[in-house]
């Protein structure tokens, strides 16, 4: 019988001691040997298979196909929540299915399970089941961790933007001193150019320097954060490569350029005063239509302006577009016969 190995770990650090990738990959083929079992390792070392991940699980994947293809009769892990980690046991249950329908039974050192009998499949999922609720109880427990975290000021937002780096020696933010120059360039700058202009000047990305004047930013770079629920200041655990005098003239240099409000002109003839009702002799403008129609377009109308108060009751809409082709083609055929005399 071939025994495939599975052998994985969620995280890097805070190991346990009997669960250690070492520990797995020395103990694991020796039990199975010792078992006079043949031996297939499947490692996918440091990965979480919480729901969501399955999809990095590369060896997993090897050898869920290897047990559809039957190659293989019994799956060996340190213990069962080694191979899904899912908290909703949806992905748990599939595997118990999977091995149910291919005859493979599941072992770890101290015990052998066949989903096959009804007792196993059972005990099966109650194991699952603990699993599933330990999950959530460290889901909880690390949300709460890392609301505290963020309250005590400790960055935990990935890649820090320039000019800082991450020290793994304490454990937070430093200033990285390659980088330190770049940014006070930006930053004065800034108090005078538009973000393209800075990107060009200290060639970094538009997106980068417009992310580096945002409010968000500019506080950070003060060694602050605000509170989300209470919207207080949060001193951080970094130091400050910015003062408040100067934040504030990036800020209001920032809020000067901003770009006026584009006019979007409802439709071709609504501003030239050249259409006339025929039905009061009133002047026609454009109405925007607010609501799409089924396939997602929306259609503007000519209308009689007399149409806001109701004077003109028999005023009717025309869809834009008719009269504006008409229009147009009109236009166009006259200039492509300049020799032509107008019909007066």
């Amino acid at each position: 019988m071939i025994a495939a190995i599975y052998i994985r770990k969620s995280r890097e650090d805070k190991n346990k001691p009997s669960h250690r990738l070492s520990v797995q990959r020395e103990q694991l083929p020796a039990h199975a040997r010792a078992q006079g079992w043949q031996v297939e390792v499947y490692d996918d070392g440091h990965a979480s298979a919480a729901r969501g991940k399955t999809e990095d699980l590369q060896q997993r994947s090897r050898l869920e196909n290897d047990v559809k293809d039957g190659k293989i009769g019994l799956i060996l892990v340190i213990e069962l929540s080694r191979l899904s980690r899912d908290d909703s046991l949806q992905d748990y249950v599939a595997w118990l299915h999977l091995c149910s329908q291919h005859q493979v039974k599941l072992a770890t050192p101290s015990r052998i399970l066949d989903p096959v009998q009804h007792s196993d499949w059972m005990l099966l999922l109650m194991e699952g089941g603990f699993s599933s609720v330990e999950m959530k109880v460290l889901q909880a427990r690390m949300a709460e961790g890392r609301v505290e975290a963020y309250r005590a000021g400790k960055y935990l937002a990935g890649n820090p933007p320039i000019p800082y780096r991450y020290d793994r020696g304490i454990g937070g933010l430093v200033v990285d001193e390659t980088k330190i120059e770049t940014f006070r360039r930006m930053m004065e700058l800034a108090e005078t150019h538009p973000a393209n202009q800075v990107a060009e000047m200290v060639g970094l990305p538009a997106i980068a320097v417009r992310r580096a004047i945002s409010d968000n930013r500019l506080r950070m770079y003060l060694g602050q954060r605000r509170d989300p629920d209470t919207g207080d200041i949060i001193q951080g655990q970094w130091p400050a490569v910015l003062d408040t005098e100067q934040a504030e003239r990036v800020r209001r240099n920032r809020g000067s350029r901003r770009k006026a409000p584009r006019r979007d002109f409802a439709a071709l003839l609504s501003n030239l005063d050249l259409l006339t009702c025929g039905y009061c002799g009133r002047n026609i403008r454009a109405w925007k239509n607010g609501r799409p129609r089924v396939d997602g377009t929306r259609i503007d109308y000519y209308g009689c302006r007399a149409k806001d108060n109701g004077a003109c009751k028999q005023s009717r809409m025309l869809p834009t577009h008719i009269l504006d082709e008409r229009v147009l083609v009109n236009l166009f055929g006259n200039m492509e016969r300049p020799n032509l005399r107008p019909c007066l």
